[in-house]
């Protein structure tokens, strides 16, 4: 070995702990003081623990100098193919640069530096380093260029210039801001990051989110007093935040005394703890950051301006008359919709609404705000097509909407084609929607039952005062991820016009599972003789190995459904094993130009996670791979395509950008979340119940409840088996919908 000094850009950590002994093994290349490369060698560094500054001190884009002896061997890269690499073993080391990471994350990330990647970004930082800082304020695009092309480099000094400052960079560096969080908050303040940060430290909670962090930033770097009115009147925001977090849009006084008391706590001194709480209860007060409701709850402004304006825009609804209704709607009488209705059942023979159906067109037709609700497959979306026809004669248009792009799809497929939106969609086209139609227009939301306060309040600002709207759902499917409550509360309202089916039409009654669901909405354990389904109870440590060989008997009707994502993940890669071993895998260029294949392979069970509307697929949608391609092909806009999918019958082409690591657009779908199950049907589903009971007997998964196992059952056409600890299943439909814990100041 020779002696061998230079400076290393670190490109990947090879090992942490190569020999058991502490240190690292990681891999660069030899550069100058500019970041650019000597030598086309690679550089291995091999240095033991008490030569490293701390054990996570060497992170992938550092330059480091080096000293320490040397020697060249030809490493194994693949397929045979040897690389010249000169391998060091280190007796010193310093950090030269830093890694950049606030900088890098800007240009990575920002949407106002679109096109640049990581290894752009990476490498401008590695040219220049700090300078970088002022090549940007200064708005040289000919440094720039020299990494970049002149026009991405004009584009970047453009965008800097509007919105960014190197000196409020140097600034997060100094307080040590994590990358991400930097950027989050340059995004949100601009230039002036700085002196928004020091007016207000705890302004940093609404980017973080962790109370904990951001109260030791502000008093350590900051030096915010204990009982700073800034830091009591943070704590009161964070209380109310942690309750919605709870998906709850009030708290009581007691609950939020007890918030405040965990997070202003004193070590070891009850009684200063307790100032604290009541001086932040007064600041509070004082400056207005809650709002007492009638009822003695306690509210965030924001949560009671969605739920006042929710409250007042219903109650128009239910209590004001129509201002613009249609001529013919004006004059119609219920003989007029009867024969409307009578109309839609000749032209769809042999449909024939049964008499809730037809109450619920009705009702639908004659109020400006109704709600039907009924369980899996009792006839919600015959209701909807025939009161589309009803409502056409009556002079009126309809726009669909859902929460998840599959069940807006699924709903213009079930009613002939009719104008359906993602609410997401609806709400970033509203005003061409809206403006796209008449006064004469219902609105209607389906399943209802997911709708939170901030959604139903965006939709709500979004609607003119002379439309009719429509909620259709199931109260027992799933309850909202988002905080605070609607459907559930308006189901069963007296003031609310709404119907209820009850009569099943989509599963067959000799199933059992339409009656076996009924008991789980009355939260019992269902004791019904149900042929189309099982309980196989068994330990944990045997779900997995029952559920493959329920699985593999007829894995093309059968579709596992389950509560928790890790439990999604480990089943389809259990079910891949089972049923597609040899499968060709996918095939992309990793980040170091490798060719390298991932999990999923042709033939496997596929879901969609992300909508497409151009393609025409669903966050949800679930297909086959149908290939994989041995090398990527190009396509005319620069996505690879990697393979091709068939998904509800039609051929996709899969991209790489739908199987990137960071950002997979789909995933093996043998097994699912009930989330992404909500509004399909499959001929089998299994579903595996985990013990999920502490030592007081309560349910610690915090999705599973009623509303989960009816939602999962009612997937079943034709058989469904649960499979595990039985007592878990009890204990969930027992406790009902968690919604109910939800504490809320809506009230209609």
């Amino acid at each position: 070995m020779t002696p061998w000094e230079g400076i290393v850009l670190v490109r990947s950590e090879r090992s942490r702990d190569p020999k058991g002994f502490g240190g690292i093994l990681f891999g660069g290349y030899h550069v100058n003081e500019l970041g650019e490369k000597l030598t086309k060698h690679r550089i291995a560094v091999n240095c033991c623990s008490r030569k490293l500054p701390s054990k996570d001190s060497v992170q992938p884009w550092e330059m480091w100098h080096i000293k320490g002896r040397a020697k060249e061997v030809f490493e194994d890269v693949r397929d045979g193919i040897k690389v010249p690499t000169i391998r060091v073993t280190a007796s010193d080391l310093h950090m030269v640069r830093h890694r950049g990471d606030i900088i890098v994350e800007i240009l990575m990330k920002s949407k106002r530096f679109t096109g640049v990647g990581e290894t752009k970004a990476r490498e401008l930082w590695s040219r220049f380093g700090e300078r970088l800082y002022d090549i940007l304020d200064a708005g040289c695009t000919a440094s720039l260029a020299e990494v970049l092309t002149p026009k991405k480099a004009a584009e970047v000094a453009e965008g800097w210039r509007a919105y960014y400052d190197g000196k409020v960079i140097a600034f997060l560096h100094k307080y040590g801001f994590p990358a991400k969080l930097a950027r989050k908050v340059l995004d949100f303040y601009g230039k002036n990051a700085e002196v928004y940060l020091k007016d207000d430290p705890y302004r940093l909670l609404a980017f973080l989110g962790d109370w904990a962090k951001t109260d030791r930033l502000a008093r350590r770097e900051f030096s915010i007093s204990e009982d700073a009115e800034v830091r009591l009147r943070a704590a009161i925001e964070e209380a109310l935040y942690r309750a919605l977090k709870d998906k709850s849009t009030a708290v009581r006084l007691d609950t939020l005394r007890e918030k405040l008391n965990n997070i202003l706590r004193v070590p070891r001194n009850d009684a200063a703890t307790e100032m604290l709480v009541d001086n932040a209860l007064g600041v509070g007060e004082t400056n207005g950051s809650y709002l007492i409701t009638p009822d003695g709850l306690y509210q965030a402004v924001g949560p009671f301006i969605m739920e006042q304006t929710v409250r007042d825009r219903l109650k128009r609804l239910l209590d004001e008359p129509d201002p613009e209704p249609s001529m013919i709607m004006s004059v119609a009488t219920d003989a007029d919709i009867d024969r409307l209705i009578s109309e839609f059942e000749a032209a769809n023979h042999p449909i024939t609404l049964n008499p809730e159906q037809r109450q619920a067109v009705f009702t639908s037709a004659k109020n400006r705000f109704s709600i039907i609700t009924g369980g899996a497959g009792t006839g919600k979306t015959t209701v909807l097509k025939c009161l589309y026809h009803v409502l056409m004669g009556l002079g009126y248009s309809a726009v669909q909407m859902a929460l998840a792009g599959k069940a807006a799809k699924r709903m213009r497929e079930a009613t002939g084609g009719k104008e359906s939106h993602t609410i997401a969609g609806f709400l970033s086209k509203a005003d061409d929607i809206i403006g796209s139609h008449s006064a004469h227009t219902y609105y209607v939301i389906d399943e209802s039952s997911m709708l939170d306060i901030p959604t139903i309040y965006r939709i709500m600002r979004r609607l003119p005062d002379s439309i009719r709207l429509l909620m259709v759902g199931d109260p027992y499917q799933l309850q909202p991820i988002g905080p605070g409550l609607v459907f559930q509360l308006l189901v069963g309202t007296p003031r609310v016009p709404q119907v209820t089916l009850t009569e099943i039409k989509r599963q067959a009654d000799t199933t059992g599972i339409p009656s076996f669901a009924a008991e789980i909405r009355e939260k019992r354990w269902p004791t019904v003789n149900a042929p189309g389904v099982k309980f196989i109870e068994c330990d944990d440590n045997q779900i997995i190995p029952q559920v493959l060989g329920l699985f593999t008997r007829d894995p093309e009707k059968t579709q596992v459904i389950c509560a928790r994502v890790a439990t999604v993940k480990t089943i389809n890669e259990a079910c891949q094993d089972a049923v597609n071993d040899t499968g060709k895998p996918i095939r992309i260029f990793g980040p170091t130009g490798d060719l390298s294949g991932l999990r999923i392979r042709e033939g496997d069970r596929i879901i969609i996670t992300e909508n497409d509307w151009e393609r025409g697929v669903m966050n949800g949608d679930i297909g086959t791979l149908t290939a994989a391609f041995d090398e990527p092909e190009d396509s005319p806009d620069d996505d690879a395509v990697v393979g091709r999918a068939l998904v509800d019958g039609v051929d996709q082409p899969i991209y790489r950008s739908d199987v990137e690591w960071d950002e997979e657009r789909l995933e093996l779908g043998y097994a699912i979340t009930c989330h992404k199950a909500q509004g399909s049907q499959f001929p089998k589903v299994i579903v595996p119940i985990m013990n999920s009971l502490n030592t007081d007997g309560e349910i610690t998964c915090p999705i599973l409840d009623m509303t989960w196992i009816y939602t999962a059952v009612t997937r079943a056409e034709h058989e469904v088996i649960l499979v595990g600890h039985r007592p878990t299943a009890e204990k969930a439909v027992e406790m009902g919908g968690r919604w109910v814990t939800r504490t809320v100041g809506l009230s209609i």
